[in-house]
C-alpha cells in the first residue's frame, strides 16, 4: 500500500507541475486579449447537481471571432453575459483559450497538487 500511495503521490504531483509550467508558458509566450461572456453552459453532475461554466466569445490577433466553454465552473452563474474577461492563449492556437482568472488558470495545478501532497502525508504518517 505505501509503494502505491507514493507513486499516486508522484503522479499527482508531477500532474500539478505539468499544468502549472503550462500556465505560466502561456501567461510568457501566449496572447492576452479581452473577451466577453455570452451565456453559461449547464452540465448536470452525478450528484444531480448543476454547474455553470461561462462561455467566452474573444476575437485574436487575427481578427476572427472565438468562443470557447471555460474550464471551471460553479453552481450559481457568477460572470454575467456582457462581463468583460481577460482571455490567455497560445498565439497560434485560439483553441488553447483560458479566462485569466486564479480558479481557472490555478485551479487543477493546486488541485492536484494538494491531492500528491495528501497521499505524501499519508504514506510519512504510516
Amino acid at each position: 500500500m505505501r509503494s502505491y500511495l507514493i507513486l499516486v503521490a508522484w503522479v499527482l504531483l508531477a500532474g500539478a507541475g505539468w499544468l502549472s509550467v503550462r500556465r505560466v508558458a502561456l501567461v510568457m509566450r501566449g496572447t492576452t486579449t479581452a473577451g466577453r461572456v455570452e451565456a453559461h453552459e449547464a452540465r448536470q453532475t452525478a450528484r444531480d447537481l448543476m454547474v455553470y461554466f461561462p462561455v467566452v466569445a474573444f476575437k485574436d490577433a487575427r481578427g476572427r471571432w472565438h468562443r470557447f466553454t471555460a474550464s471551471a465552473g460553479s453552481a450559481r452563474p457568477r460572470l454575467s453575459p456582457g462581463t468583460a474577461v481577460v482571455v490567455h492563449y497560445q498565439g497560434e492556437d485560439p483553441g488553447s483559450a483560458v479566462v485569466a482568472s486564479f480558479l481557472h488558470f490555478w485551479g487543477a495545478s493546486l488541485a492536484l497538487a494538494a491531492l500528491g501532497a495528501s497521499c505524501m502525508l499519508a504514506v510519512a504518517l504510516s
